[in-house]
């Protein structure tokens, strides 16, 4: 499977929604598509409301976009994690370094 069905659009300054799958064989692809759309050239916010299936790489993937939002001096929050990535970043202890945010 291909990242053509894994999107980014933006829904507002600094607000993307995710929608498709985040997994090893998409994520690869999808972080360099996703580098068009993610400037972090001011706070992030990315709704992950729309995506349907993720594995540890999903998860790899949401900590990157942390690192390159680091690299900037900015900040990147997540609402709507699938419970699938929770329960992968509990098992691995990362659950509480991801920026989450109620969304309302």
């Amino acid at each position: 499977m291909s990242s053509q069905n894994t999107n980014i659009m933006s829904i507002g300054r600094g607000q993307f929604r995710v929608t498709g799958t985040l997994t090893f064989s998409t994520v690869p692809e999808f972080y360099q598509k996703s580098k068009e759309s993610l400037t972090f050239d001011d706070a992030t916010y990315i709704d992950l409301r729309g995506v349907k299936h993720a594995d540890s790489a999903g998860l790899a993937l949401l900590i990157q976009w942390m690192r390159d939002a680091h690299m900037k001096q900015q900040t990147v929050h997540f609402s709507n994690i699938p419970l699938q990535l929770l329960a992968i970043a509990k098992v691995c202890s990362v659950e509480v370094l991801l920026p989450i945010v109620i969304a309302s």
